[in-house]
């Protein structure tokens, strides 16, 4: 268990809150040194010059009449015969006060008691020509010693302060939760918005910093995105020309030879695109981006199912599972070219039989694709979504780009949805991608 939090905003609240009860309690130890106890020492003193002076007025009365002084000095009390004191039912304040008198009355042969009873009096104890004398004189000390009023104040005070410290705290944590989902966003492969660059100075140059270095991977991915469009698209004059020499040379060369050089002009070709594919999807391709509409998922499957069915290289039989699901927003060729990468990527690096699968389960569509390969460890999942890598240890099937999984991830998450590899049981891997409902409607 912790007793230090561990959030900033929590630890200040804890300190502020610390540093106010520490002030209040000084404060009452100060106020009780400097204040009640010299106020308990000047009612002490006026006790004392009080009985001094009860003393010398019946020294100087005859004896007949001091019974009768006495008397009429308790006549509206009855006085009860004298007990010990009892200090262990007074309060410190009060046990200080007796204590100081008993002092003082020491030195003259008087006695103080303490009478615990409705007026909470003090009991005298006077000893004059060896007769003894008990005078009743009104306590001076209030019988609660427990300031309520200044607890009160305090606890209000200290509340107060409290709900100053939690405002504040709270205006200086607001732009550092914004710092933190922007930099989530970021490290999700997004572009957060800016942050607002007001309000303290140390505050506003963190966002300007955070604002600057979101600009400056942009402006970055924007020109590796350029670089790699543009290299790609300038070898396809080349690969153009050499398709069009095989052509011209068939049946008059190398029939293998030619065959070979074919083989090889087709996975370049696929290799250019996928790169074209990869910049398509990525963040800094705003120009490249279609609207968002709703779409049927079901109807985009039956779309990519056919065109591999099309095409001789993926041959591998694919079957379709489709649910019921509802209408998705969506853009439209991103998901469609999302779905094709997923089912050749099944094709080429798993085995049959490969199933799409669609469905909705508590409001979430999703759509899976399935086969019965070697599958992916867990450990290396989100390592193959990373542009560029590779999972040929644990896949079979011809080598590629690496950027397969990694445009299906970017489209993913273009969409808000999830993207997962899974283990398959019985064998193979599930590559699921799960839309929120909020994307569903």
């Amino acid at each position: 268990m912790r007793v230090v939090p561990r959030s900033l905003f929590s630890r200040n609240l804890l300190l502020i809150v610390g540093l106010i009860l520490l002030g209040q309690i000084t404060s009452a130890l100060l106020f009780y040194g400097l204040v009640t106890r010299a106020r308990l020492q000047l009612t002490a003193d006026a006790t004392v010059r009080n009985f001094e002076a009860l003393e010398n007025g019946l020294r100087d009365l005859p004896a007949a009449q001091r019974r009768q002084f006495v008397e009429r000095f308790n006549t509206h009390k009855e006085v009860p015969k004298p007990q010990a004191a009892n200090n262990d039912r007074l309060t410190r304040l009060e046990r200080a006060f007796v204590q100081q008198i008993s002092e003082r009355m020491a030195t003259r042969g008087g006695k103080v008691v303490w009478q615990r009873d409705a007026d909470h009096s003090l009991r005298l104890e006077l000893n004059i020509d060896g007769d003894t004398y008990w005078l009743n004189v009104p306590n001076l000390i209030p019988a609660r010693e427990f300031p309520w009023n200044w607890a009160a104040g305090s606890a209000a005070t200290s509340l107060l302060a409290g709900l100053g410290a939690w405002l504040i705290q709270r205006r200086i944590n607001r732009p550092l939760n914004q710092l933190v989902r922007a930099a989530r966003e970021l490290g999700q492969g997004l572009r957060p918005q800016a942050l607002p660059e007001d309000g303290p100075t140390e505050i506003a140059t963190v966002a300007h910093g955070f604002n600057e270095m979101v600009a400056s991977l942009a402006h970055n991915e924007a020109e590796r995105a350029l670089m790699l469009a543009g290299l790609s698209h300038d070898l396809r004059t080349p690969l153009a020309k050499m398709r069009l020499a095989t052509e011209m040379l068939d049946g008059q060369g190398d029939t293998e030879l030619l065959g070979s050089l074919n083989r090889n002009i087709d996975a370049m070709d696929r290799l250019l695109n996928q790169f074209l594919d990869f910049t398509r999807a990525g963040p800094a391709a705003s120009w490249n981006q279609e609207p968002m509409v709703a779409a049927d998922l079901n109807a985009l499957a039956r779309d990519v199912l056919a065109q591999c069915a099309q095409d001789p290289r993926d041959a591998a039989r694919v079957t379709l599972q489709a649910g019921a699901v509802a209408g998705v927003s969506l853009r439209v060729e991103s998901v469609r070219r999302m779905i094709l990468n997923l089912v050749v990527n099944a094709q080429r690096h798993g085995r049959p039989p490969v199933e799409l699968a669609t469905g909705e389960t508590d409001g979430r569509v999703w759509l899976e694709v399935l086969d019965r390969g070697p599958g992916i460890p867990a450990e290396c999942a989100d390592a193959l979504k990373q542009p560029f890598a590779r999972g040929d240890v644990s896949r079979s099937g011809p080598p590629g780009a690496g950027l397969g999984l990694a445009i299906v991830e970017r489209i993913a998450h273009d969409h808000g949805a999830r993207f997962d590899l899974l283990p398959r049981a019985g064998g193979g891997l599930v590559a699921r991608v799960c839309w929120p409902p909020a994307r569903a409607a």
